[in-house]
């Protein structure tokens, strides 16, 4: 995984898809000065971004991360699900991730 990659295949996707990075930030309840951020130091979104992110696009995390693709299918109550997580208050993020480190 290259982040420099990834900021280069969620361009394309954006430009394809006639979306701009506020849009983006916007839609997907991630603030805009992270996007920027990220991207301007090539480093990588939080995984909850970039799966809200995928999910939005409708594009596969396989394909946005690594650039190939499996056809993965993802629903519109899933990207719901992942904005609720991103708006939740830090607690509420804190412990949806130890539940999660605790199931894996």
């Amino acid at each position: 995984m290259n982040a420099k990659e990834f900021w280069g295949r969620l361009d394309t996707l954006l430009k394809a898809k006639k979306i701009t990075y506020i849009m983006l930030a916007s839609d997907c309840g991630i603030p805009s000065a992270t996007l920027y951020n990220n991207r301007s130091r090539n480093r990588f979104p939080r995984i909850a971004e970039i799966v809200t992110i995928s999910l939005y696009l409708e594009s596969s995390l396989d394909w946005l991360l690594l650039g190939f693709d499996r056809n993965t299918n993802i629903s519109t109550s899933d990207l719901k699900a992942f904005q609720t997580y991103i708006n939740a208050p830090k607690e509420v993020k804190d412990l949806v991730d130890k539940v999660l480190r605790g199931i894996t």
